[in-house]
């Protein structure tokens, strides 16, 4: 949820718990997904293992149970053939922003109401929008 509505769009990746130590500091991502219409989201095809639950943004993602910080997450133990249901919490959001812009070289025959814009924060760094 962000703000209290359902979160649709929202990317959520299962990290391997036990892979992170002071050598190795890049979580190790074993499921990526989507969150549907109504906010839910499902990992498939995770092997046996430990591991913390991270929804949003790759720069400011929130982890179950609902901690901006990987210290404050909560382990999600899967085992072998077992469904794991509840995982579910809050995402913070990390700002917002105001955009306006012109979106060119469509096709005239593509509908305005279908047509979406994805931006990613390594743009903002720039002060540019790749469209």
């Amino acid at each position: 949820m962000i703000d209290g509505r359902e979160a649709k769009g929202i990317r959520v990746a299962a990290l391997v718990a036990d892979g992170l130590s002071p050598v190795n500091t890049e979580p190790i991502l074993v499921g990526v997904t989507q969150t549907d219409t109504t906010g839910q989201y499902r990992l498939d095809n995770m092997p046996p293992g430990r591991y913390f639950i991270m929804a949003g943004l790759k720069d400011s993602p929130s982890f179950y149970p609902g901690t901006q910080s990987i210290s404050g997450a909560r382990v999600v133990t899967v085992s072998r053939a077992a469904t794991t249901t509840g995982i579910d919490f809050s995402v913070t959001p990390a700002g917002t922003a105001r955009v306006k812009g012109t979106v060119r070289g469509l096709p005239s025959t593509l509908p305005k109401a279908i047509a979406t814009v994805y931006m990613d924060s390594s743009c903002a760094k720039r002060r540019e929008w790749s469209l």
